[in-house]
């Protein structure tokens, strides 16, 4: 018996897909959590969505159904990675319906975050691998450098959150190079879902809303980390992975600051609002953005000239595309 289910149990999880996206439809609808849009009700169901696939992965690890669950597989991470999701959920929620402070909402984020890592010491970054350097951290440097790093992921891809499919084809992006690199079901299972979720996404049947846009990039993150802890990416990869929309991140930070306004509040700056604006369809834009983001991996690879090279070089560029793009 246990074999047949395990033959079909793929079969299962597409259809428990389907359930995911109508059951979260629907705490949204008893919730009030949508936004209107040409007079149309799109419920902010992108977390709730994902954070039950989470849970139905969990019970398929559990149930022995596939033990190739790379990322939680392991007993210490897996209970609190659900917990900590599940905070990540209720603040992106909260900020759905009652719209917290930008200033409050980074605040709750690092607790959250240092609530994670003070229990799951092991996925503390310590030594940080690039191709040809080493550089090892102590405790509590480990510890404020990992936290910065999410928050810095969190809030980037939160700025990219703007154009229907820019977020979550982001997210595919990511998955995929992650995927290659490391064979882990974990990622399958997140990435149909993840393309079921770009369709609705684009026809503006469903929005990620903020509970997406915070709990997609922690787990990204944690994925990001737990890869290269166990020696299956460098600091390199990671860093020309998420190049475009930190750079982006950094760059508005920083004009943000000195127009004497706060870094962490939305505006239409940003690169794939530029490029929105450029090519003005949608779909096209979503195709031109998601060649921008594998620039720099392709750069490197064609070129194979000194990593601090190319990161200079792409700066550049990535400024050089901001001035061509603006109206």
């Amino acid at each position: 018996m246990t074999n047949i289910f395990t033959n079909y149990w793929y079969l299962i999880y597409f259809l428990l897909v389907i359930f995911a996206y109508y059951i979260s439809n629907f705490i949204c609808k008893k919730c009030n959590l949508f936004e209107i849009k040409n007079l149309k009700k799109i419920y902010l169901s992108g977390g709730i969505f994902f954070f039950i696939l989470i849970i139905i992965i969990y019970i398929f690890f559990v149930l022995k159904i596939d033990k190739s669950i790379i990322l939680i597989s392991d007993q210490n991470i897996n209970i609190f990675l659900i917990f900590i999701s599940f905070l990540f959920l209720l603040l992106g929620i909260f900020d759905d319906k009652y719209n917290i402070s930008p200033n409050k909402k980074i605040l709750l984020q690092i607790l959250i975050l240092f609530l994670f890592f003070f229990f799951n010491k092991n996925l503390l970054i310590h030594e940080i691998r690039f191709n040809n350097l080493n550089i090892q951290l102590n405790y509590y440097l480990a510890l404020l450098f990992t936290i910065f790093c999410l928050l810095c992921l969190i809030n980037a891809f939160n700025y990219i959150d703007g154009i229907n499919g820019i977020a979550i084809s982001f997210y595919l992006y990511c998955s995929v190079f992650l995927l290659i690199k490391s064979k882990d079901i974990f990622i399958i299972l997140l990435i149909f879902p993840s393309l079921f979720f770009l369709l609705q996404n684009y026809k503006e049947k469903i929005f990620l809303g903020n509970s997406g846009s915070l709990l997609l990039p922690f787990v990204l993150g944690i994925q990001t980390i737990y890869m290269h802890n166990h020696y299956k990416i460098n600091a390199n990869d990671i860093t020309l992975l998420f190049f475009v929309p930190g750079a982006d991140f950094i760059y508005l930070f920083i004009i943000r600051l000195l127009k004497y306004k706060n870094p962490f509040r939305a505006d239409l700056n940003h690169l794939h609002h530029l490029v929105e604006n450029f090519v003005k369809k949608n779909y096209f834009s979503i195709i031109c953005y998601n060649m921008i983001l594998f620039f720099p991996i392709a750069l490197n690879l064609i070129l194979e000239i000194n990593f601090i090279i190319t990161i200079i070089l792409l700066f550049f560029l990535y400024y050089s595309l901001r001035v061509f793009l603006r109206p």
